[in-house]
């Protein structure tokens, strides 16, 4: 667009907006699609000069619940100011996120902007002619550091786009126009528009809404039940609701998925055509519930360094784990509360992430608390040598979860649980002192709702947070009355992953101290031969032939051939008798007639 086209769409907007509205409050944020087409958003700001001194305007590096700075400002294009609509002037920027406006103090401010939005993202906003996605922290600056502001968003929306939807109060009489009473509010509050539909559901005397966006094969009534199944389940964790309204948007995406929570909504990503097939469906639910559930755990029970936020750096945190493992841990949960899984398909999922965390080499590395606090820099940037230097605190997360709640279960004589804990956090904390609590302070709660000793939880937390041997070398699951037992099993991968369906075979990981790591493979390598007891083979019988039995004991020697940027070699060494772990979680015959068996594998 060209600056007098940008000018004169400026002038455009702030006249259709009267001034003496926008004084009512303190910000003013109107957002046009004037090439939605092209995928661009305009931005429109009007606040006043309160100082004699330049104001600052910054765009957010990062968006809270995804712990990655992600540099929204790179998508910004051209910010102007203006002093009462009139005499557009180009920002100064001073830094990577910020611009400076040299405006009178007491003047009425304007700022207008234009973003690129095409990242399909739960994170992020995407705009096309069909709608649009907006999630504010990759499009709204803030003032300063004043993320108080309060003020109203207002949406032009064009033909033929006839709905938005977001958990904000509507503001006003005016259509699409809505009140926030700070920045917080409204970076955490997504807002969709175009022309989707929506149904909805009460959960005690609440009402969810459901945005249903693109096309999608769900049939609206099976999915309003289970959706309504599901958070009847999450709310009955904590016992108390936070909310008066909730929203969900569901995107509808060709591949891929995924989920980002919010104070009053949530925006989750599920494959159109997915839903007729039973094992993603199921795991659509567990999506639901893992993001309705931080609800409570993380937007309400927080550490105490998540909130307020610094939007223009990372903020660290040893306790990620509490906020995304007890979630994954209880997302597997519901779908055993609710019915959708009985109990020994949950003890069979939680013993595959007891072996997906041990497996992982990167678990004797770093610990839980170290993958929290560098979440910034691991958990959304894997490469391919992750998997040796570091684990998911989503997983090793929704491990140590498991093993608290029986642990609980068990010194408490059943008295409490998991539950027991999140109920009093959500009161002590959120209600009562309207804080995030401290790593110190989780440990104290252990202890208090357990009425066990503070010595005992310092050792567990000590040794599953802080610790690198693995948590079930330690720890079981006997208090719950379910038996534990691992075996070893040769890895028939001798430590290599391939991609796909390759041919030759390329090279995608190395496990470290595996048959692969010892031979020298890397990752881009093509395998094209192996040689095993004098004997060569290539081709399509490559891959069976790598996993075959024979070359799974010790003390094997082998040559594998591959090619190298180009150039071919040959690889000689010993196989390292690559095993995994294999957990078994068994229930005995007996468990119905046990009390806390039944507590913890209950159906509600």
């Amino acid at each position: 667009m060209s600056l007098n086209k940008r000018l004169l769409l400026g002038l455009f907007c702030i006249l259709s907006f009267p001034f003496s509205m926008a004084k009512s409050l303190n910000l003013s944020i109107e957002l046009s699609f004037p090439l939605a087409i092209q995928h661009q958003v305009h931005v429109l700001m009007e606040f006043e000069q309160t100082t004699a001194k330049p104001c600052e305007i910054s765009m957010p590096v990062w968006t809270p619940g995804s712990y990655l700075v992600r540099e929204f400002a790179k998508s910004v294009e051209t910010v102007q100011w203006s002093e009462n609509g009139t005499d557009w002037h180009r920002a100064r920027k001073i830094n990577k996120s910020t611009w400076s406006i040299p405006a009178k103090k007491g003047s009425r401010v304007q700022v207008q902007y234009d973003v690129y939005a095409r990242e399909m993202s739960v994170r992020t906003s995407y705009v096309d002619a069909d709608q649009g996605l907006l999630n504010m922290a990759s499009l709204v600056m803030f003032l300063g550091h004043a993320q108080q502001t309060e003020g109203k968003l207002t949406l032009h929306l064009p033909q033929p786009w006839s709905r938005s939807s977001t958990s904000l109060k509507p503001a006003g009489e005016r259509q699409h126009s809505y009140h926030f009473s700070s920045y917080d509010e409204l970076v955490d509050s997504p807002v969709q528009v175009g022309n989707h539909e929506e149904f909805s559901f009460e959960v005690r005397g609440i009402r969810h809404r459901v945005a249903m966006v693109g096309p999608h094969q769900a049939n609206t009534d099976t999915l309003r039940r289970d959706m309504q199944r599901i958070c009847e389940t999450m709310t009955s964790v904590v016992g108390q609701h936070p909310c008066t309204d909730y929203l969900f948007i569901v995107q509808h995406v060709a591949q891929g998925g995924g989920g980002l929570e919010h104070a009053n909504s949530s925006c989750l990503m599920m494959q159109g055509n997915g839903y007729e097939n039973p094992d993603r469906y199921q795991r659509f639910l567990g999506l639901v519930a893992h993001e309705y559930f931080h609800l409570w755990n993380v937007k309400r029970i927080r550490p105490i360094e998540l909130g307020p936020f610094d939007y223009l750096n990372e903020n660290y945190t040893d306790l990620l784990w509490v906020a995304e493992g007890i979630t994954s841990y209880y997302d597997e949960l519901a779908l055993l509360r609710a019915g959708y899984v009985d109990a020994a398909t949950f003890l069979n999922t939680l013993a595959q992430y007891i072996d997906a965390v041990e497996n992982r080499p990167g678990s004797s590395v770093h610990s839980l608390a170290e993958v929290s606090r560098d979440a910034w820099i691991r958990e959304y940037r894997p490469n391919e040598n992750s998997a040796n230097t570091s684990v998911s605190y989503y997983s090793k997360g929704l491990v140590v979860a498991a093993y608290l709640d029986a642990e609980i279960r068990g010194v408490s004589q059943g008295r409490a649980d998991l539950d027991s804990l999140m109920r009093y956090l959500y009161q002590r904390y959120y209600k009562e002192l309207k804080r995030g609590f401290t790593p110190a302070e989780f440990t104290e709660a252990t202890a208090r709702i357990s009425g066990s000793d503070l010595s005992h939880w310092n050792s567990f937390f000590d040794y599953c947070l802080y610790g690198l041997e693995p948590v079930s070398k330690k720890y079981s699951f006997q208090s719950v009355g379910v038996e534990q037992t691992a075996a070893f099993i040769p890895d028939p991968s001798l430590g290599a992953g391939f991609a796909k369906g390759s041919a030759p075979l390329e090279v995608t990981s190395i496990k470290r101290g595996s048959t692969a790591f010892y031979l020298g493979l890397n990752v881009g390598d093509k395998v094209t031969g192996l040689e095993f007891n004098g004997q060569l083979w290539e081709g399509e019988s490559l891959l069976s032939h790598w996993q075959s039995p024979e070359l799974q004991a010790a003390e094997q020697s082998i040559s594998v051939h591959i090619e190298r940027q180009g150039m071919t070699r040959i690889l000689q060494g010993k196989t390292q008798g690559d095993q995994l772990q294999k957990t078994t979680l068994r229930l005995p015959e007996s468990w119905k007639s046990n009390p806390q068996s039944q507590a913890w594998l209950r159906t509600l």
